[in-house]
């Protein structure tokens, strides 16, 4: 465990870049197996404006809390907006896509099972 990983808090941004990172979509790890949750991990994510995370699913739950920037989520057959202090719950098994409203990065928390935490689509 590194010094950092002592820690028990800090700020977002100092957290490292996972390779997982994209061009669009910036990935911190928050919590997960290797820091304080065995079962799940919540991932920071920052994804460029404009940018969009195309339609996927799969067999395990999002549970998203927004930090800051708006998004426009479609799940299933519906859509909602979300914005800062927002929350987006997608079910497992359930197609979904995210567009970045406005000229803003969209900031927000995800929290998946640890075997949930995979590479983002690529548009």
């Amino acid at each position: 465990m590194s010094s950092s990983d002592t820690n028990l808090g800090g700020k977002l941004s100092d957290l490292p870049l996972s390779p997982q990172t994209t061009a669009q979509v910036e990935k911190r790890i928050v919590f997960g197996p290797d820091r304080f949750w065995p079962d799940h991990t919540a991932r920071c994510f920052t994804a460029k404006a404009g940018s969009v995370i195309p339609t996927h699913s799969h067999d395990w739950p999002h549970y998203i809390i927004v930090l800051d920037g708006e998004v426009e989520a479609r799940i299933g057959d519906g859509s909602i907006r979300a914005r800062a202090k927002g929350w987006i719950h997608v079910p497992a098994n359930t197609p979904h896509s995210f567009t970045v409203i406005g000229d803003r990065p969209f900031e927000f928390i995800c929290i998946v099972p640890s075997r949930g935490d995979v590479p983002p689509p690529q548009a």
